[in-house]
């Protein structure tokens, strides 16, 4: 059997390879780029859910070292002598029955052990001790650091019979050696929220005789602005983070203006306000843990993390909810950026194929002109070697090529022929023989054209 070659395939048949070819080629590179994009998208979202976790679990790490440091510190305020002495002072009629200490003293011992606690203690800039009577509360130390440094007794003129703070009244339903943290809030001076911005955390815990019962609750405030710039810093480039209540109002936002927006008169600025919940979709598969919210003002979509912090379980309204934030935009341009390489080489092994189909067909295209154009050469000095009368014509009789015969038989010269009629020249050229002949007929030495009809 003969071996298959382009050269037997018509220019059509030819044409319609190639573009056959280049379909095939078109379709692979497509179906290239949804491979390579699928697994790039695949492999972006792994990355991109194990980097969000980890820049979690860092803030919360963050988090938990500052709450559990606070409860450090306030087991050990709570359990110092003067605290105890003053309870068993006041339990006695101001003289403590162990070693007769008058309340004065416990109160002056007390003051000099937690101003130099205060001053040792950056993360801690006020305490607190309360006493709980069947009337009510009475707050009987406070001891505070300014933004200064500097620390200072502030004189209790609360009165008997007083309402306790709402964080000191859940300490007191804790079991004996559990605390109590308060929501995030400002610092308030005079009914006013302290300028600059003073963010706190109140841990507050029971403090019990020997014999187990309460005579009252000592009271720690956090200095929170450290803490919550460390949770605002951010490992993950482009990541931002946000904090908010329970009730979604900003405890930390990128925009410090919004932070504490329902404290300074701004209640409407809150997490559902501002951002949208989406369904499944993006340039990235769905992940475990991580969703994706668009925030209102701007229309940009961001993907997002959320985690719900119980500062005291079991105790309503201090939740915190701890939101991670990543631009969509910025993953597609990762997605980009890793398919672009891997395409351009891909497009360059498509053209490079493209151009070797390209070449074949142009060559197999000379070859078969090189054939053609000896072929027309050979017949050329076939026909003018022959010794009868030989034109060529196109499909309407004109004449587009004559050998010496015929210019002989004719009397003419080949440049009067050429674009001729022969029909129009054939008569009158044969009509002197026709004259002498013994009838009608063709001239013995002009071969006439083959006929096409049947």
């Amino acid at each position: 059997m003969a071996s298959l070659t382009l050269r037997k395939f018509s220019d059509q048949a030819l044409l319609l390879l190639l573009a056959l070819a280049f379909g095939v080629l078109a379709l692979s590179m497509l179906g290239l780029y949804e491979y390579v994009g699928a697994n790039q998208r695949s492999e972006i979202a792994r990355d991109l859910g194990a980097t969000l976790s980890q820049e979690q679990q860092r803030k919360l790490a963050v988090i938990d070292d500052q709450l559990d440091d606070l409860r450090r510190n306030l087991a050990f305020v709570s359990q110092i002598p003067p605290v105890n002495g003053m309870g068993r002072a006041l339990r006695n009629g101001g003289v403590d029955p162990l070693d007769h200490t008058p309340r004065a003293l416990w109160q002056q011992r007390l003051n000099e052990i937690i101003t130099g606690f205060l001053r040792s203690k950056s993360s801690v800039f006020r305490f607190q001790l309360f006493e709980v009577t069947e009337s009510g509360a009475l707050e009987i130390s406070h001891i505070e650091q300014n933004l200064a440094g500097q620390v200072r007794v502030v004189s209790t003129s609360a009165t008997p019979g007083a309402t306790l703070p709402v964080h000191v009244q859940q300490a007191l339903e804790l079991s004996p050696g559990e605390s109590y943290l308060s929501p995030l809030t400002l610092s308030v001076v005079n009914g006013q929220p302290e300028l600059p911005r003073r963010p706190v955390l109140d841990a507050a815990m029971a403090v019990r005789t020997a014999d187990g019962r309460i005579f009252g609750a000592v009271v720690l405030a956090l200095e929170a602005r450290p803490f919550l710039e460390r949770l605002g810093a951010s490992e993950t480039p482009g990541a931002t983070t946000y904090l908010t209540s329970s009730g979604g109002h900003y405890l930390l936002h990128p925009d410090q203006r919004q932070t504490f927006g329902d404290r300074m008169g701004q209640p409407t600025q809150t997490w559902s306000a501002d951002f949208e919940s989406l369904g499944a979709g993006g340039p990235l598969p769905p992940m475990p843990g991580i969703g994706r919210v668009r925030q209102r003002s701007s229309a940009e979509v961001y993907y997002s993390t959320q985690h719900t912090l119980d500062l005291t379980p079991g105790t309503p309204g201090d939740d915190m909810d701890l939101h991670i934030l990543v631009p969509e935009r910025q993953i597609q341009e990762l997605i980009a950026s890793r398919i672009r390489p891997q395409l351009q080489w891909s497009l360059i092994v498509v053209l490079l194929f493209a151009g070797g189909l390209t070449a074949i067909y142009l060559r197999t295209l000379y070859a078969r002109n090189r054939q053609t154009a000896r072929q027309a050469r050979n017949l050329g000095v076939l026909v003018d070697t022959m010794p009868i009368g030989m034109a060529l014509m196109n499909e309407n009789g004109r004449i587009l090529q004559v050998n010496p015969s015929l210019c002989h038989l004719l009397q003419t010269a080949e440049i009067d022929l050429l674009g001729k009629n022969l029909d129009t020249l054939i008569p009158h050229a044969l009509e002197p023989a026709a004259a002498h002949a013994d009838g009608p007929g063709p001239h013995p030495h002009l071969a006439a054209p083959p006929s096409t009809q049947r």
